[in-house]
């Protein structure tokens, strides 16, 4: 009888704690945008190649000042905080900035902050990081100014919508 109270108590610790969530910093369970800190492009393009990506330990646009991603207009709803920053051309102007979308520590893909007054265009993943219409949204597109073909549509990574979804965030 012991034994099997025994047994039981050790099944039931090691589930308790086998089951603990994963938090071990700003990175888990969450989608981050990250700045680059170095990346080399596919010549004569704008294409960042993935396995030249360095991440700078500056993110730009953590987890919990995201609000909403909409699935099926790829855009990410963010704080006034971070939309205010974004803004500001004037104190750290974010204009052909690069970046990644991290899930946990993983690089899901690339782009660049892609201003809209903008007269170059880009034929790799972009977000106008502008506030126009003062819906605090950030449109992630396949290209500036129009789609690019053979730009890999990432957006809607499983990983991404895992998270939003597990976070009570996800639109769309």
């Amino acid at each position: 009888m012991l034994r099997n109270i025994l047994i039981g108590l050790i099944l039931f610790a090691a589930l308790t704690w086998g089951c603990e969530k994963d938090d071990d910093g700003p990175t888990a369970n969450a989608v981050n945008i990250y700045r680059l800190s170095d990346y080399k492009t596919a010549e004569g393009s704008c294409r960042i190649i993935d396995s030249t990506v360095k991440l700078d330990d500056h993110i730009i646009v953590p987890f919990d000042q995201m609000i909403a991603y909409n699935k099926r207009t790829h855009t990410f709803t963010v704080t006034d905080r971070i939309a205010e920053r974004l803004n500001d051309t004037q104190e750290d102007p974010i204009h052909s900035t690069a970046f990644a979308v991290i899930v946990d520590r993983e690089v899901i893909y690339t782009g660049y902050f892609w201003a809209g007054y903008s007269s170059a265009s880009c034929d790799w993943v972009t977000i106008d990081p502008l506030n126009y219409g003062g819906r605090n949204e950030l449109k992630v597109s396949l290209g500036y100014p129009a789609p690019f073909e053979d730009v890999p549509d990432r957006r809607n990574d499983k990983k991404i919508l895992k998270v939003f979804r597990l976070h009570g965030k996800l639109r769309g």
